[in-house]
């Protein structure tokens, strides 16, 4: 992330809240870009452009709800090879997976921002035309 790399984040199924939370942390955190793949696409062709050179050492983020089948684990050890790989595994199925997930999405970040000395929560350069949409509020009906 110091570097400026794009991240990869690996998921599907019940992962995906925890997908979807972990690219609006690291956008608005200002930590960088972040490229959401559902894990079943990676049999499709997907890969190409993970897979290749240009994408090595780029960070990656594996995120599974419950127990990872031959395939999940077929492509974490994949994708470990090309870059640092991070995995968040509830150990739960269902609702309370997906929680955990995002319990886990919620640390890693915070993590991140700590070693990067960066509070997420708190961005420190915020561009004056993002203040407007942010304080942007429709006219009234009357």
């Amino acid at each position: 992330l110091r570097k400026g790399n794009v991240v990869h984040v690996f998921g599907g199924g019940m992962a995906w809240p925890a997908m979807l939370d972990l690219e609006s942390k690291l956008t608005e955190g200002g930590f960088g870009s972040c490229h959401i793949h559902e894990s079943k696409d990676f049999s499709h062709g997907r890969f190409i452009l993970v897979l290749s050179e240009r994408a090595v050492g780029q960070p990656r983020i594996v995120i599974q709800v419950g127990d990872a089948d031959g395939y999940d684990q077929l492509l974490y050890r994949t994708v470990g090879r090309f870059g640092p790989t991070v995995r968040i595994q509830s150990r739960r199925t269902g609702t309370m997976g997906s929680l955990e997930a995002l319990i886990g999405v919620q640390l890693l970040v915070q993590r991140i921002g700590r070693e990067l000395g960066i509070d997420p929560s708190r961005p420190s350069k915020i561009p004056e035309a993002g203040k407007r949409l942010y304080r942007w509020l429709p006219k009234s009906a009357d």
